[in-house]
């Protein structure tokens, strides 16, 4: 029998309810700080991002902080992320600021990765070092009702400023995203994007990328996107949709099978993206 397998009345007695507590293994430190309540939770996490071992914690808990804002108590046990209960801190949550970078939104799905402060924009890795090489998706928007709402309210301030420091910090692409500071830009670091969506959700997905960007257009590597036609779909498919937003250098992979569908004009894929090296192109059936 392991520690944590113990009843929290025995083993309270025995875990420290400091920052010591991150020094355990990631698994055994989630279960812990899982059954804290979600203040002290969040006054041990801040006091580790404090402290001179900042980036051990940031490895150790990267991508795994979230906060639930439904009503009814998710199952925590085994669970592979801290969560936290906003119902539960709404007093206390503005102490914590420093912290709100890391914040994602409990969907159920570990996979998927909405940050607080990117809310609209779902992540899903395709390189477990980073978030350069992701999947992007649109996060449901039953999650982004409701209390996170009122979260959003409150808190816009901060998530405009977060969202301004990760886009202009730097100017290049030279530092990979290998953290949730995201220096560099979170958007201007981005080197490896797939997407599969149909049109609808595709639309959805720009128009709340737009939202977050401050560049006119995201160059990166390669690009794979792959969108399904819906009843609003057009019969000549419009590129610039895709184009005008991503332009990669090296691989420019795009299927969309719509019955009858076609391109209008050629040159809005070749002159769009001049600097691809490989295009791979199908549309129509």
């Amino acid at each position: 029998m392991e520690l944590k397998d113990l009843p929290i009345e025995l083993t309270e007695q025995l875990i420290p309810k400091d920052q010591t507590i991150l020094k355990l293994p990631t698994e055994q430190c989630i279960h812990w700080l899982n059954l804290f309540h979600p203040r002290e939770t969040l006054m041990i996490l801040e006091a580790g991002f404090k402290s001179t071992e900042k980036e051990n914690y940031l490895n150790k808990f990267r991508y795994k902080i979230y906060f639930d804002f439904g009503e009814e108590p998710v199952k925590k046990k085994g669970a592979k992320g801290i969560i936290l209960e906003y119902k539960l801190v709404t007093g206390v949550i503005a102490r914590y600021a420093s912290l709100f970078r890391h914040f994602q939104i409990w969907t159920g799905n570990p996979e998927w990765h909405s940050f607080v402060w990117l809310s609209k924009v779902s992540l899903k890795h395709l390189n477990r070092q980073n978030l350069t090489s992701i999947c992007l998706g649109n996060t449901d928007s039953e999650y982004l009702s409701g209390s996170f709402q009122i979260f959003m309210k409150f808190y816009q301030d901060i998530f405009t400023r977060i969202v301004s420091e990760t886009e202009t910090s730097l100017a290049n692409k030279t530092n990979t995203v290998t953290q949730t500071n995201y220096s560099g830009g979170f958007f201007n670091c981005l080197d490896d994007v797939a997407i599969q969506l149909n049109y609808d959700q595709y639309q959805v997905l720009a128009t709340s990328i737009a939202e977050y960007k401050t560049v006119t257009s995201i160059t990166l590597r390669k690009a794979s996107i792959f969108i399904e036609p819906t009843k609003n779909s057009p019969v000549y498919f419009p590129v610039k949709i895709v184009t005008n937003l991503f332009k990669p250098t090296t691989v420019f992979t795009l299927h969309y099978f719509g019955p009858n569908t076609s391109v209008e004009f050629v040159d809005d894929l070749t002159v769009a993206v001049p600097k691809v090296k490989y295009r791979i192109w199908k549309i129509g059936l």
